[in-house]
C-alpha cells in the first residue's frame, strides 16, 4: 500500500503549471527517436498544408499577370452594349493621357477570320495593333521568338502565334488543326470576316504561353482600318497605370470623362481565373483535411502509446496528490509541444522549399510559377494543425487521467 503522508504529497507543487510543463517536456524528449519521428510527421503535414496553397497562389498570380500583360492591361475600355466598336479613339486617348499616373494607352481592332498556309486553313482571331503603343502596354513585343515585331507602318506583314503552327492534341487524343511549319518570310493568306482576302509575309512568330494569344494573328491597326474601311475606331482600348492596386480609382476617373465606352478593371476581366482558382481551392481544402486527419491520428496513437506504457507513473502521480485535471494537462501540453515543434520544423522546411522554387520556378507549358504564401494562410495552417493534434490527444489523455490509481500502479 502506498503511503500518502503530507511530506510525500506536495499537491500544490505537482499541480503547478511549471511542474506540469516540465513533466510534459521531459516526457517528450525522453524518447528522442520517437520525438524526431513525430515532429517529422507533423512538419511534413504542415508543409503539405502550406505548399499546395502557395502553389495555387503562384498559379493564380501567373495567370493574372499573363492576362494583364497580354490581353487586358490594368483597365480595358470596350464598346457599349449593342455596339461593335468604340468610336472617336483619338479623342479618348487625348483625354486619358492627361491623367497623372497613367503609363500608356493601346487601342486594338479585332476581327475573326481564317489563315491559310499552303494547303492548310485554320480559323483564328485577327488582332489589329499599333505596335509602338502596344509595346508600352503589353509584353507582346518581348514574346517574339523568331523574326521581328511589327512596325506601325506595316501593311503587308503579320505576326503569327506559334499555337497556330504547332501540332497539339485534345483530351481525346485527336490532333487540333494547325498550319504546319510556318517560318519567318513565308506568306500566309488571311480571309477576314467581311470577305476581304489578302496575302501577308510572316514578319515574326510569337509564343506567349497564354492560349488565346498563341492562337492569334496580329497585323497593324493601319492595315485593319484599310480592310474594314474605317477610321478612328477600336474593338478595345487597353490602359496601363503605374499602380496595379489603384485600378478601381482609375476606372471611376475614366468613367467620369464620359468616354463612350464600358470600362472594366483587370479583376472584372479575370473572373474566369477566379472561377478556376475557386475549383482548385476545393482540391486544396480536401488535401488539407486529409493532412490534418493523418496528423491527428498520429498524435492520438502517440499519446495512447505513451499513456499505456506509463500507467504506473500516472498511478504514482495520482497517489501523491495529482488531480485528474493535472494528468490531463500533462498529456495535452505534450501534444501541444509536439505540435509546436512540428510546425516550427514545417515552417523552416516549407519556406526553404518555396525559396528553392522561387530560385528555380516551376516551368509549366503555360508559364513559370513562383509559389507564394500569404502570411494569413501560414498562420491559419499553423493554428489548424496545432488545434487538431491537441484535440486528437484529448481522448487518450482523458482516459489516462481517469485511470484507477491501484490498477495503474499495478500496471493492469
Amino acid at each position: 500500500m502506498v503511503r500518502m503522508d503530507k511530506e510525500r504529497a506536495p499537491a500544490p507543487r505537482v499541480g503547478d503549471q511549471r511542474a506540469v510543463g516540465f513533466l510534459a517536456f521531459k516526457d517528450v524528449v525522453k524518447d528522442k527517436k520517437m520525438a524526431v519521428l513525430v515532429v517529422t510527421i507533423l512538419a511534413v503535414s504542415y508543409v503539405n498544408l502550406i505548399f499546395f496553397s502557395s502553389f495555387m497562389n503562384g498559379l493564380t498570380n501567373m495567370m493574372e499577370d499573363q492576362l494583364i500583360d497580354l490581353m487586358t492591361s490594368h483597365i480595358t475600355l470596350e464598346p457599349k452594349e449593342n455596339q461593335k466598336y468604340i468610336s472617336g479613339v483619338s479623342g479618348i486617348e487625348n483625354k486619358l493621357e492627361l491623367m497623372p499616373g497613367l503609363v500608356a494607352i493601346a487601342p486594338r481592332l479585332n476581327s475573326q477570320g481564317s489563315v491559310s498556309y499552303k494547303t492548310k486553313t485554320v480559323g483564328a482571331p485577327i488582332n489589329g495593333i499599333t505596335p509602338s503603343k502596344e509595346a508600352k502596354v503589353t509584353i507582346l513585343a518581348e514574346k517574339v521568338v523568331s523574326g521581328e515585331f511589327l512596325s506601325d507602318g506595316d501593311t503587308d506583314q503579320a505576326l503569327v502565334g506559334l499555337g497556330l503552327t504547332e501540332s497539339t492534341e485534345n483530351d481525346m487524343g485527336v490532333g487540333a488543326a494547325n498550319l504546319g511549319s510556318v517560318s519567318v518570310g513565308d506568306r500566309v493568306t488571311i480571309a477576314y470576316s467581311n470577305g476581304v482576302v489578302k496575302s501577308y509575309r510572316v514578319k515574326g512568330l510569337i509564343k506567349t504561353n497564354f492560349g488565346l494569344s498563341d492562337m492569334t494573328v496580329f497585323v497593324t491597326n493601319k492595315e485593319m482600318e484599310s480592310v474594314y474601311s474605317m477610321k478612328d475606331h477600336a474593338s478595345s482600348i487597353l490602359v496601363r497605370i503605374k499602380d496595379k492596386g489603384q485600378t478601381e480609382q482609375y476606372k471611376n476617373l475614366i468613367m467620369a470623362e464620359n468616354v463612350g465606352a464600358t470600362v472594366k478593371t483587370w479583376k472584372e476581366s479575370a473572373r474566369f481565373i477566379q472561377s478556376i482558382s475557386g475549383s482548385l481551392d476545393m482540391v486544396s481544402a480536401i488535401t488539407a483535411f486529409v493532412g490534418l486527419l493523418v496528423s491527428a491520428m498520429t498524435m492520438a496513437v502517440i499519446i495512447f502509446i505513451n499513456t499505456t506504457h506509463k500507467r504506473r507513473q500516472i498511478g504514482i502521480l495520482k497517489a501523491i496528490g495529482a488531480k485528474d485535471s493535472v494528468i490531463l494537462r500533462i498529456y495535452l501540453i505534450e501534444s501541444a509541444i509536439f505540435g509546436i515543434f512540428g510546425i516550427a520544423a514545417g515552417v523552416v522546411i516549407g519556406y526553404g522549399i518555396m525559396y528553392m522554387f522561387n530560385m528555380y520556378p516551376i516551368n509549366l507549358s503555360m508559364g513559370l510559377i513562383y509559389p507564394y504564401l500569404k502570411p494569413a494562410q501560414a498562420v491559419t495552417a499553423a493554428i489548424l494543425l496545432l488545434v487538431s493534434v491537441v484535440a486528437a490527444g484529448f481522448y487518450p489523455a482523458w482516459k489516462a487521467a481517469n485511470e484507477n490509481i491501484l490498477k495503474a500502479i499495478q500496471g493492469e
